[in-house]
């Protein structure tokens, strides 16, 4: 498993957004501030509108607000809304379900490490960031 730096990125979009609360922020200058491009932006953008972590401001000039309270958006939240979903091995998918003994343990251990990690990542929040 390596978290792609999309994901990176779009922890520290939420956090610029939660730190200029109550000014407008464009994409054009979050994606400045954030130090990617534009169109890197837009990208990660879609991903947290379609998971209502950020959403269109109401401000006549436009812009982004967050979706909801940052103490309320994890960093799991931004995990999933960019990469879908946490697998640390195919070995999890079901169609690799054990067959031995030994296998089960490995199985076992396995789902306890990609437990731990999501816990983890669930327990960190955008406003630990700012």
């Amino acid at each position: 498993m390596q978290m792609q730096d999309l994901t990176i990125h779009a922890v520290q979009i939420l956090t610029h957004l939660h730190e200029h609360q109550g000014s407008v922020q464009t994409g054009a200058m979050i994606a400045k501030s954030v130090g990617i491009t534009y169109p890197t932006f837009t990208r990660i953008a879609v991903r947290l509108r379609n998971k209502g972590l950020i959403m269109p401001s109401t401000d006549q000039n436009g812009g982004y607000m967050l979706g909801k309270p940052a103490h309320e958006i994890s960093f799991y939240d931004v995990f999933f809304a960019v990469e879908r979903e946490l697998r640390i091995s195919l070995y999890l998918e079901d169609k690799r379900r054990p067959t031995e003994q030994g296998d089960c343990m490995i199985h076992e251990f396995l789902q306890t490490m990609q437990d731990h990690v999501i816990a983890e990542m669930s327990d960190k929040h955008i406003v630990d960031f700012s």
